[in-house]
């Protein structure tokens, strides 16, 4: 899932038309489905004591090949900002984050979890609720 982020570029109009032109780009090259745009709000200063204003384009993906098509599309389209890109390890869709159940959560109130009754019990299950 690439993710463009918009680093200092506040949230005024001329950042919400870039943000519209580079969604516009994504969408040419096929990657609007996984694809999202940060407009990350920080200020972007150089560190040279003049503190010029620095915006700039993070491009994140799992994949060397999105970004590298991504890159392209914005150098085509006279995006000319700088560009820091990064290949990330993995990501994990929000459906598929869901809390692990450990059995001290789901045998929280029952009373004979662990004990000797349930130790000896040759299904295994809770004597209280019947559950593994």
């Amino acid at each position: 899932m690439p993710n463009i982020m918009m680093c200092g570029f506040g949230r005024g109009k001329e950042a919400v038309k870039l943000k519209e032109k580079i969604d516009s780009l994504v969408i040419s090259i096929g990657l609007q489905e996984d694809t999202v745009t940060s407009l990350v709000d920080m200020n972007v200063e150089s560190c040279d004591g003049k503190y010029t204003d620095s915006p700039y384009l993070y491009v994140r993906a799992t994949s060397q090949c999105e970004i590298e098509k991504i890159v392209s599309a914005l150098k085509k389209n006279g995006i000319q900002y700088d560009l820091e890109w990064d290949v990330i390890g993995g990501f994990i869709p929000r459906e598929k984050m869901v809390p692990v159940l450990s059995a001290k959560s789901i045998h929280a109130d029952c009373a004979e979890y662990g004990s000797a009754l349930h130790m000896m019990s040759k299904s295994g299950l809770c004597p209280s609720c019947n559950k593994p």
